[in-house]
């Protein structure tokens, strides 16, 4: 009987898009209600517990996974072979700057006034809300390392990937801090996406390839915030992680696209 549920047409559409993803939750997970609840109750029960258990963690494996592709399917590669937990993200982002590096040789950055608004509004965005000593750090840093290299003209790839190094190892070293500190690396990866996004409309040529690497970076975010709260779990995340870490990046106001579920 809940063989033919889970198959039958009143599994939620939720669930659905899940298994299309190669994601398989157990029965329980699947029809939701008193039969979640029974499946909750029998996980005490030796041997039928661990195998429920397993299947769970399965589940949540294929998730990790999932999430993987949605990151590496825009530069045509999969995260399907990959191992879950940090090993896997490092991977997933080793593929991703990878794509990025091939294309930067070929390309250049001049300087427009869209980049410099872009960069100014995601400085002041985040020191709105961030202590005052990391806000005036964050000027600091993006003075130096960005607002200053940009005054000189325009970059070649070659030039704008020794910033955005620099930017993505100062993001990282914050992404460790408090709350603020964690704010201000969020405010660095918003200007790594600005700086992309202007070489895209500056390499028209390029603009294909550039588009599909910033979709993966975007669909990243989430899963390296994600897997910052999981930590070095070899599990991976967890759905109630990856919810969270989508919301956190919802710069919708008030979060309305998560509660409207976009």
């Amino acid at each position: 009987k809940v063989a033919g549920k889970v198959a039958g047409p009143q599994t939620r559409a939720s669930v659905k898009r899940l298994m299309a993803q190669g994601v398989t939750p157990t029965a329980g997970q699947i029809l939701g209600g008193g039969f979640k609840k029974a499946e909750d109750a029998v996980m005490s029960i030796p041997v039928i517990g661990s195998a429920i258990g397993g299947a769970r963690q399965r589940a949540n494996n294929q998730l990790n996974k999932a999430v993987y592709d949605r990151a590496l399917n825009p530069i045509g590669k999969s995260g399907k072979g990959l191992e879950v937990g940090a090993s896997g993200l490092a991977d997933v982002s080793d593929e991703l700057s990878a794509a990025y590096d091939r294309l930067l040789p070929q390309v250049s950055l001049p300087v427009d006034n869209q980049l410099i608004d872009d960069i100014s509004n995601a400085v002041a965005d985040s020191t709105k809300i961030m202590d005052d000593g990391v806000a005036r750090t964050l000027e600091k840093i993006v003075d130096g390392k960005v607002i200053d290299r940009l005054a000189g003209g325009d970059l070649s790839g070659v030039e704008l990937k020794v910033v955005q190094e620099e930017i993505r190892r100062i993001s990282e070293k914050l992404g460790l801090g408090n709350a603020s500190e964690r704010m201000a690396g969020e405010a660095l990866e918003n200007i790594q996406s600005s700086l992309r996004q202007a070489l895209a409309r500056a390499n028209p040529n390029f603009a294909s390839e550039l588009k599909a690497i910033d979709t993966g970076y975007a669909n990243y975010s989430r899963l390296r915030s994600a897997g910052s709260a999981a930590g070095a779990d070899l599990d991976g995340f967890t759905p109630a992680q990856l919810r969270a870490a989508v919301k956190a990046g919802d710069k919708s106001p008030g979060k309305g696209d998560t509660a409207r579920g976009r």
